[in-house]
């Protein structure tokens, strides 16, 4: 089985729930490419009680996160992990840009984490001038290991009654 259909399995049954999610959504070491955001971006709008996306290990380059950050406005996106992608520092240019355009309440206390990608801190400098006066953290210097099995269970579902569980994979 490859990467990208552990990816497949995982957000098909993400879908097949008739419940809503909480939480931090973890698709960590599934080989999460460009072309799966459009996917991703679209349950997001849908779970806006999502707070949290991480993406770590996989292959998301710009064009990926250009339409992460496309959803930005119609999500509850406040966390944003992607260690260890494709990211350059034009991504990160325009996902600061795209942070600042958000109502203060959304944008004040987000945290990014970019470790490990290709990020040329003197072609952002300005972009993370403007993050740092608007309380954006960001993470670009520590870089992780993956580890030695990947869980993906980070994200908690709710039914209407208030009971929370944990998806078992």
């Amino acid at each position: 089985m490859t990467r990208g259909l552990d990816f497949d399995k995982r957000f098909k049954e993400l879908n097949s729930d008739a419940v809503s999610y909480k939480g931090t959504l973890d698709f960590s070491g599934l080989g999460v490419e460009d072309q799966n955001m459009e996917q991703i971006a679209e349950f997001l709008k849908k779970n806006k009680e999502i707070t949290g996306l991480t993406l770590m290990w996989c292959k998301v380059t710009d064009k990926g996160l250009d339409t992460l950050i496309e959803a930005l406005p119609n999500c509850g996106i406040k966390k944003l992990n992607l260690v260890d992608n494709k990211v350059t520092a034009n991504g990160l240019n325009n996902l600061i840009k795209a942070i600042l355009n958000l109502p203060v309440d959304r944008s004040r206390g987000f945290d990014i984490n970019l470790a490990g990608n290709k990020i040329d801190q003197k072609e952002s400098q300005t972009s993370l001038s403007e993050a740092n006066d608007a309380n954006i953290a960001i993470n670009l210097k520590s870089q992780m290991l993956p580890p030695t099995a990947v869980r993906v269970s980070g994200v908690s579902k709710s039914k209407s009654t208030s009971t929370t569980t944990t998806p078992q994979l």
